[in-house]
């Protein structure tokens, strides 16, 4: 999967050129002197020219003259409906004087039907005068096509009817006569530079190894510290040595700190490369040790933390479940394991929910959290 976001002009005349095709070749074997064709696909130009339904240019949802979602038309709605109405021979709309209502082959439209609840619209600023967005909903009525990103699938004529893939895009058709609208900024948004911070106050009840049998009724102790790393970094974190932590249980109040770029719009931390970028989850992965390999090598208990698909953290100890991580699955049980009517259920969490911090901008259920570590 690769994003490009690029737009491209191209000056065509119809009928003489009426097809657009777009093909997606192999960089690397360009760069090895080679020319390797993964696909393309054949867009109709003559066909979207001259139909009835004006796919030459989707139409928005709402009328701007501001914004990303500024109307990039050569003509106005008002325009475009009186054209529509004569070449399907219907009478000219008629507007009332303040633009709120339009009068159409007998029906009549007001532009209250399809404003509905107006105070949810945070900028109405950059909307346009009433009389150009009744008839925008005029259009919109009358089944013009909406404003679309194509998912076109990719061939390959060296193997007809053998899918290569799939591209989105759209296609924006304008007379050469007219002068073109202002072009749509497509650029994708450059990788916000962020800091990750993240607390390990205490570990408790975790399953060690004791160097020495310590006895029937003995404590375990062991050197524990916990290990921190996020996606894409080359190096490791460690924690403080809690030494001598009894049965499991350490304290360390350490702060891991992780810098990344993150890209809002694919939702991927980004790894600068000389050729490419490299695109990650945002994981970061926390990972309790003992510090004498020859005791306990592994990591005694991990638990990978997706920035997008956090599951929020509980407030009790009794609630930290394992159903809590997605990647956890409970293991098969046994042929002799039978369930036991006398076992007590556990206790589990009101409910299991997930948070995404790049949606959410507060977690305020607690001050700290308890996570379960597999």
């Amino acid at each position: 999967k690769q994003w490009y976001q690029r737009r491209v002009a191209i000056t065509a005349g119809i009928p003489n050129q009426p097809q657009l095709i777009v093909q997606v070749w192999d960089w690397k074997a360009t760069i090895e002197g080679r020319e390797l064709l993964i696909g393309e696909t054949r867009i109709d130009l003559e066909n979207r020219y001259l139909s009835v339904k004006r796919p030459m240019c989707g139409l928005t949802e709402r009328y701007m003259i501001d914004g990303p979602h500024k109307w990039r038309d050569f003509m106005t709605p008002v325009q475009i409906l009186e054209e529509w109405c004569l070449a399907n021979g219907i009478p000219v709309p008629e507007y009332s004087s303040d633009g709120h209502r339009a009068g159409v082959n007998g029906d009549m439209f007001a532009i209250e039907e399809f404003e509905k609840h107006v105070s949810n619209f945070e900028d109405r600023t950059v909307w346009g005068e009433p009389k150009e967005r009744i008839a925008l909903y005029i259009l919109l009525e009358f089944g013009l096509i909406r404003d679309y990103v194509e998912k076109r699938l990719l061939t390959n004529p060296v193997m007809p009817g053998v899918p290569q893939g799939r591209i989105l895009m759209w296609v924006d058709i304008f007379p050469f006569s007219e002068k073109p609208p202002e072009a749509m900024k497509v650029d994708a948004p450059l990788p916000v530079d962020q800091e990750l911070r993240v607390i390990v106050y205490s570990v408790t009840d975790v399953e060690t190894v004791a160097e020495i049998d310590p006895g029937p009724g003995m404590d375990v102790l062991n050197d524990l510290y916990c290990q921190g790393h996020f996606s894409g970094d080359t190096e490791v974190q460690v924690s403080e040595l809690h030494r001598r932590a009894v049965n499991g249980n350490a304290m360390f109040n350490w702060r891991f700190k992780f810098n990344f770029s993150y890209a809002y719009l694919i939702r991927k931390v980004v790894i600068p490369g000389t050729i490419e970028d490299t695109f990650l989850d945002p994981i970061v992965t926390l990972q309790v040790r003992d510090s004498d390999p020859s005791v306990y090598a592994e990591a005694y208990g991990y638990v990978h933390l997706n920035l997008a698909y956090l599951p929020r953290g509980v407030a009790f100890e009794k609630w930290a479940i394992m159903e809590m991580i997605p990647e956890y699955e409970e293991p098969p049980k046994g042929k002799d394991e039978v369930y036991d009517p006398d076992d007590q259920p556990l206790d589990r969490p009101p409910k299991i929910t997930y948070l995404n911090l790049y949606k959410k901008e507060k977690s305020t259920d607690c001050d700290s959290a308890l996570i379960p570590l597999l």
